[in-house]
Formats: structure tokens, C-alpha cells, sequence
């Protein structure tokens, strides 16, 4: 039954309004919460934390998950058991790469990740087929792979605050044309 609440729950639900339809719990609140299989958003924004809390897995029905502001470098594997996640938040933290276990969140479709060191993406990022926003604003992006064209869904990449050559801006706007990409003015130091 606890599955088939979460299957209509998340029919209704979409990343961009998900916070509405539930409360979001920060991670100090939690010893107040009865029940992890009730928590659908959590916070552990602004926490200075170096690494993800091992007991964050047992919020298996997580629908919405901000680790923003932190100091993370590296994602646990129990990451990837999170069937439910539709948003994910990992903005200001020190990523240097995209980890591979994201690319198991098969119906993740908000995944923002700006302000970190990311200077490409992994080739699994098709397998995120349903991720519809990407948010990698000043990162030092310089190239993106050729799997990246096949991600159907994706409608909007923010790669505003990083500075692309105009051959670079127009060749991913042809591959992706129903993809909207926020870039910067173009500038010939790119290319």
C-alpha cells in the first residue's frame, strides 16, 4: 500500500511544485518527526557538512532533497536507491565531477548544481531520462558528451556565468533545439 500511496503521489507531483504539496523538514527538525517513511522533502542546507549523513538512507520515500551550501565532494551509493527523487539540490558545494550515482536517479527531472568545480559531465547523464532542468551556472564547463544530445526531456540548461565561444553556444543550441541553454554573451576567448 505504502508503494501505491507513493505511485499516485508522484503522478501528481512535479519537481517545480513539489515543495508546495509537502512540508519540507530540516534535518534539525527531524527528532520531532514521527516516521522516515512520511518525510517526502528534507533540508540539510547551510550545514557545513563534508560529507552526506549516513542516516539520511533511511529516507527511502524522499521526493525533494537539498544539500546546498555544504562542502560536499562526493555522494554516498544509498543516493541511488532514491527511486522517488524528483529534485535534487547540490548547489555551493566542492564537486569536481558529477558523481556516477546520480545517473541512477531515473525519474529525477530538477537537478541544480551550480557553483561547484564541474568542469565536464559524465556519459550517463542520458540515463536521466526524465530531467527536464539543469542548473550548472558558474561552473567551468568546458565541454559537454556527446550523450548529452540524447536527454529528450531536457528543456532548460542554465550555463549562465561561464564564459562559451559562440561556436560552442550555436553547435549545442542545433544539437538540442528543443532545449533551452541560458548562456552568457558569447565571447571569442573560447573558442
Amino acid at each position: 500500500m505504502k508503494f501505491l500511496y507513493a505511485l499516485i503521489f508522484l503522478t501528481v507531483c512535479s519537481w517545480s511544485n513539489a515543495q508546495d504539496d509537502f512540508p519540507i523538514y530540516h534535518w534539525e527538525e527531524l527528532p520531532h518527526v514521527f516516521g522516515t517513511d512520511t518525510i517526502y522533502g528534507l533540508s540539510l542546507s547551510r550545514m557545513k557538512l563534508t560529507e552526506v549523513p549516513e542516516d539520511l538512507v533511511r529516507f527511502k520515500n524522499l521526493v525533494s532533497l537539498d544539500l546546498g551550501k555544504n562542502k560536499i565532494s562526493e555522494l554516498p551509493d544509498f543516493i541511488g536507491d532514491f527511486q522517488f527523487l524528483l529534485h535534487l539540490n547540490l548547489e555551493k558545494n566542492r564537486f569536481e565531477k558529477m558523481p556516477f550515482v546520480l545517473c541512477q536517479l531515473k525519474i529525477l527531472e530538477g537537478l541544480i548544481m551550480n557553483r561547484n568545480l564541474l568542469t565536464t559531465l559524465p556519459m550517463c547523464i542520458e540515463f536521466m531520462t526524465h530531467l527536464t532542468y539543469l542548473d550548472l551556472y558558474d561552473n567551468p564547463i568546458r565541454s559537454f558528451p556527446d550523450s548529452f544530445e540524447r536527454m529528450s526531456n531536457l528543456s532548460k540548461v542554465d550555463l549562465s556565468g561561464i564564459r562559451f565561444g559562440p561556436t560552442f553556444q550555436e553547435t549545442w543550441r542545433a544539437r538540442m533545439p528543443n532545449t533551452n541553454f541560458v548562456f552568457d554573451n558569447a565571447c571569442d576567448c573560447m573558442e
